[in-house]
């Protein structure tokens, strides 16, 4: 049997996040309310109920009523004025069940506090790899919005992109393998700030385009099942408001896209427009498929573009799911030594320097 889940208010951003975690989760009837006279949220809920406002004097028995007839085994509300009247109500109803208070404003306070106490620590490490200075508080606002892309790149790497990127020669920015955008997100942004160059993001959005073999079952059965339709509009969505003009990308594999960089040195897409590329590059971000032959295809392909003082970051060099990317990189530091400034491993990724 289904548990019910109470959310009221119901329209706030907070409280439809919850109730699609809850439908999501697939064992709970989300019941929403709220006092709007038209609530576009309504649709988000399995049922809907209208409540007076709170400074309504029918306020308190219309939330009486609703608890005593729904009987909700939870109440989750992410408002500080109603949850205080909660708080005195519910002895009243009978409720047995568990009062969640996750207030918007004090909770995006709270996440806020805590990503600039993660960004000063890392100040340190960005300084001493960079050759240029950022202040702590333009880190601290770059990071809160990196956190909200989906993604597996750590906050180690995070810091580890922006040292990178202060230290960039000019030319384009190869990323391949995009997913949502999360590290396109810093290096886009960061070459705009630096004048480094445009930024370029290869990714065909679909796993049947060259499906890794050499990973372990686990994440081949979830590669399997996901529904990766939207990743290319939600990608799209992160970078469009921050790098427009700034960045394109190519809906493609490696092997494609860089057939079409060699041959035309502008990229057009129906949401960036048209940018125009250098063909030198100063950054290659490799995140595509992990499997040896393709990582080794993406640096024979894009290698012979870098340009003198150029970062190529091997992703997952570090990896519990196969080590196509730890091999690749390792021989190909072994015959290249002589071009080699330096190297370190950071956030699961190995970063290269050029001379």
């Amino acid at each position: 049997m289904k548990k019910i889940a109470l959310v009221l208010p119901s329209n706030t951003p907070a409280a439809i996040n919850y109730s699609i975690s809850l439908r999501m989760a697939g064992d709970a009837e989300v019941i929403g309310a709220s006092s709007l006279p038209v609530d576009h949220s309504a649709g988000h809920y399995d049922q809907y109920i209208k409540i007076p406002w709170i400074t309504d004097t029918r306020f308190d028995e219309s939330i009486l009523d609703l608890v005593t007839s729904k009987n909700p085994d939870l109440i989750y509300c992410p408002q500080n004025a109603i949850y205080d009247r909660l708080v005195r109500l519910l002895p009243a109803s009978g409720f047995r069940g568990t009062l969640v208070a996750l207030n918007d404003i004090d909770t995006d306070s709270a996440i806020h506090q805590s990503v600039a106490n993660r960004a000063s620590n890392g100040m340190p490490f960005i300084h001493h790899r960079g050759k240029a200075t950022l202040s702590e508080s333009f880190v601290s606002a770059v990071m809160e919005h990196f956190l909200r892309i989906p993604g597996q790149c750590s906050e180690d790497k995070f810091c580890a992109l922006l040292a990178a990127s202060l230290d960039m020669p000019a030319g384009d920015i190869i990323e391949i393998g995009s997913f949502y955008g999360k590290s396109a997100f810093v290096l886009g942004l960061m070459a705009k700030r630096q004048g480094t160059g445009k930024m370029l993001c290869i990714d065909p959005w679909y796993p049947t385009a060259s499906p890794q073999k050499e990973v372990h079952e686990v994440l081949r059965n979830v590669n399997v099942r996901r529904d990766r339709s939207l990743e290319r509009s939600r990608f799209v969505s992160h970078l469009l408001p921050y790098l427009d003009g700034e960045m394109n990308y190519l809906h493609m594999t490696s092997a494609e896209g860089h057939q079409q960089y060699s041959a035309s040195r502008d990229v057009s897409s129906p949401e960036f427009g048209s940018v125009h590329y250098s063909g030198k590059v100063a950054c290659l971000h490799i995140d595509g498929n992990h499997d040896a032959p393709f990582v080794q295809e993406d640096i024979d392909l894009w290698g012979p573009h870098l340009v003198a003082g150029a970062w190529i970051i091997f992703d997952d060099y570090y990896w519990c799911y196969g080590d196509g990317p730890r091999v690749v990189a390792d021989a190909w530091l072994e015959g290249q030594r002589e071009r080699v400034e330096s190297a370190f491993a950071c956030g699961g990724a190995l970063f290269v320097k050029l001379r």
